[in-house]
């Protein structure tokens, strides 16, 4: 069998339609462009293809109806410029016949494919296409139903405050199913943190107790924290603000704090104020570290 190198080509007008072709590019550099170019091309260069003959797919419905629009939209410019008679007449053709035009998603194509040869492929005749997200949100539901509870036991609540998904439950719910459908790819170097495989709940536990520690030395009620903390020189309200939602809060916390029994919920209840409080302008632990000491003007 008869191999081809493969030749990097600079215009689309040197692309050879005999051959099969890859076009790699990074995103807005022109991919789309290229596609309607080469449909053109097709077209008027091979007098035996019409539009329906043309198959282009790409990935979600969004893509395959901009790659639909704009295609039309390029044979109608085309038709607008001088061009031979059969040219014009192929052209015309293909926007008269432009409905018949295969321009789909993956799945869009497989499912029209398996309903115009059903006897072929032995697939049912009435079949539709879904969202395996709806599965997803399903399948997520009822792991936060009946294996979080058993797996997390009485440490969920405040993993879950903790985690912020009280605040922002719908958010965190879409990223997960996102990942689980193929967000995920860890060949491309994603990585999860903490990394499920080698972590358990007793073991962040083990890991909060220790932050626990550095933070009662940081500023416990014996280190002089919130006493050195008003002194700064930084705007009045803000500080008082961070004082009374975090500082002393944080404190009091420290103060009642048992070693081998964490309250997690009590500093979930404090580390949420980083996020909730209006007149916070950094959003986070951060936001106790005073502007002008951050290269800020407050």
């Amino acid at each position: 069998m008869s191999t081809f190198p493969p030749i990097a080509v600079q215009s689309l007008n040197t692309v050879d339609l005999g051959r099969h072709g890859l076009i790699e590019a990074s995103a807005g550099t022109g991919k789309t462009f290229t596609i309607e170019g080469l449909v053109i091309r097709i077209l008027k260069e091979i007098p035996d293809l019409s539009i329906e003959n043309i198959l282009l797919v790409t990935y979600t419905e969004k893509a395959a109806s901009e790659l639909k629009a704009r295609i039309r939209i390029k044979i109608k410019n085309e038709l607008e410029r001088p061009l031979s008679q059969s040219n014009t007449r192929v052209l015309q053709n293909a926007l008269n016949d432009f409905d018949s035009a295969s321009i789909q998603t993956i799945h869009g194509f497989c499912h029209a494919l398996l309903n115009d040869f059903s006897f072929e492929s032995g697939s049912l005749f009435q079949t539709e296409l879904i969202d395996d997200r709806l599965l997803f949100e399903r399948a997520l539901k009822k792991q936060m139903r009946s294996v979080w509870p058993d797996k997390y036991d009485r440490w969920l609540p405040a993993l879950l405050a903790i985690s912020g998904f009280n605040r922002q439950a719908t958010t965190i719910e879409q990223k997960v199913i996102t990942l689980a459908r193929g967000g995920y790819r860890p060949e491309a170097g994603d990585r999860l943190y903490p990394d499920p495989n080698q972590t358990t709940t007793f073991s962040l536990i083990e890991d909060f107790k220790l932050a626990q520690k550095d933070l009662d030395t940081l500023m416990g009620s014996q280190s002089g924290f919130a006493d050195n903390y008003q002194q700064l020189n930084f705007n009045a309200r803000s500080k008082k603000s961070l004082l009374n939602k975090i500082i002393n809060p944080m404190v009091d916390w420290l103060g009642i704090q048992r070693s081998d029994h964490p309250d997690l919920l009590g500093f979930g209840e404090i580390y949420e104020a980083f996020f909730t409080n209006s007149k916070f302008k950094i959003k986070g632990p951060g936001a106790i570290v005073p502007e002008k000491y951050n290269a800020g003007k407050d």
